[in-house]
């Protein structure tokens, strides 16, 4: 009982923390000027957090895993091979080694997040035109007017973060299961560090690409509830079947961190890195793209501002 009470404890902080984090650009009112400046950082801060962050957590996931394989393997090849059980398990062991390579699963993974928000984004709209540009200004963000591609630039965006919380709440909830209170609160603490400056990058390029306050907190919420809601069902899913299959949670906990990381850089590539330069992704393939709509308009500012962003999920790591 002590330990769901502590679970619940710690997803109430992080669905909170989460929210008031994004909250920060919410309660603020910036002119156009500076609502680019804190958009660069914002977005600076989504592509380190791809990089730096999310990347290395899914890979460093996966080879724990294929090292836990393969030791358990080693472990179990001193026994005494007389017993027909343990000649059962060693063949097992061998089996699980030989399948899993953690290699096979992360340029995959990479590339079925980049592909599915391609789809989305894509699928069934096919006709639509994208000879619009994607700068908004204040006064458009006022009088609420965003097109369906800035739509689904957002949404993209909230998927990517969204199944990288999910994943990071089934770690919590792992951990949990696991009965080891310092090991949970260690992977709280980890998971804090990066989800608040990633929901602050998130509501500085909704409120670049237009959405209302609104819209905006809805699409907080959503993903400052994703990690503790995958929490509590990771933990009550172990306690109910017992812990008895690790190997499978961990191995889906490191491909849903990569799956999150390709959406990352799709958004990346696609979308963040394109706005730095105010312009839509689109507008050079466009017949009726003017000079100024191709000029890069990014400042040393800016860059500097960037640059920041993207690197400032390293001042915020720690060993889990």
């Amino acid at each position: 009982m002590e330990g769901i009470v502590w679970l619940i404890v710690l997803c109430l902080a992080m669905g909170t923390g989460s929210f008031m984090a994004g909250s920060i650009p919410l309660a603020l009112h910036f002119d156009e000027k500076k609502l680019k400046l804190l958009s660069t950082l914002g977005s600076g801060i989504l592509v380190g957090t791809a990089l730096i962050v999310i990347i290395p957590e899914g890979v460093e996931t996966l080879y724990q895993l294929q090292n836990l394989i393969q030791n358990e393997s080693q472990r179990d090849s001193l026994v005494d091979l007389k017993d027909p059980t343990i000649i059962r398990n060693l063949d097992i062991a061998e089996d699980n080694e030989t399948v899993f390579k953690a290699h096979h699963y992360i340029g995959v993974s990479l590339a079925l997040g980049f592909a599915i928000m391609f789809l989305i984004e894509h699928l069934g709209n096919s006709n639509h035109s994208h000879q619009h540009p994607s700068h908004i200004t204040v006064s458009d963000m006022r009088n609420g007017s965003v097109s369906s591609n800035e739509n689904k630039k957002g949404m993209s965006a909230t998927i990517g973060l969204v199944v990288h919380s999910a994943a990071d709440g089934i770690a919590l909830g792992a951990a949990s299961a696991d009965g080891r209170g310092s090991l949970e609160f260690m992977v709280f603490l980890a998971i804090m560090l990066h989800k608040a400056p990633s929901a602050f990058g998130l509501t500085t390029f909704l409120l670049q690409e237009g959405y209302s306050r609104r819209t905006i907190r809805e699409h907080l919420m959503i993903f400052s509830l994703s990690a503790p809601l995958c929490s509590l069902a990771t933990y009550f899913f172990l306690l109910q079947n017992g812990v008895n299959e690790p190997h499978i949670m961990q191995k889906w906990t490191g491909i849903l961190l990569l799956f999150s990381a390709g959406t990352f850089l799709y958004v990346s590539t696609v979308h963040i890195l394109p706005e730095i330069y105010n312009h839509s992704s689109f507008a050079p393939l466009s017949p009726v793209t003017t000079a100024s709509t191709q000029e890069k308009s990014i400042t040393k500012l800016q860059i500097v501002v960037f640059v920041l962003g993207i690197f400032s999920p390293l001042f915020l790591m720690i060993e889990v």
